[in-house]
């Protein structure tokens, strides 16, 4: 809708304070702590499946490396201690390349924890109460 000259727009509403509701008590409370649990859980797996991920990377570069050595009659490895040096080398080359990431995921999980021990400091809830049901959850 057009503006008129010299019309002022409606002030905005603020929106209301929450008093009381669905989210209060202590069914809100081990809600939210499960929502927190899971995410902490889901933190802790991507950290996982980045160390995952650098492993294997590394694994394949070491096995090109070597089968770039290789020539037809040689006998055919699955590993050899030639190959060590190699993958230590790209191990530490893309762990250096997703080093951020993976700085970011720890610190993330460093502020999740320390949100849930407030969170469960101020409302008094218990540590262990669900750990292994949100852990299996969040699994893929």
């Amino acid at each position: 809708m057009p503006r008129m000259r010299g019309a002022r727009a409606a002030p905005r509403r603020r929106p209301q304070k929450s008093r009381g509701g669905a989210m209060t008590g202590q069914a809100g409370h081990r809600a939210a702590v499960d929502r927190m649990e899971r995410a902490r859980a889901l933190t802790s797996h991507q950290i996982e499946t980045v160390g995952w991920q650098i492993a294997r990377a590394a694994q394949i570069a070491a096995e090109q490396a070597a089968a770039k050595r290789w020539h037809p009659g040689q006998d055919v490895s699955a590993w050899t201690h030639m190959q060590e040096p190699t993958y230590w080398t790209a191990l530490a080359q893309i762990a250096q390349r997703r080093g951020n990431e993976l700085r970011s995921l720890w610190r993330r999980l460093a502020r999740q924890d320390a949100a849930l021990a407030i969170y469960r400091r101020k409302h008094r809830t218990r540590a262990d109460r669900g750990r292994a049901r949100v852990l299996m959850e969040c699994r893929p």
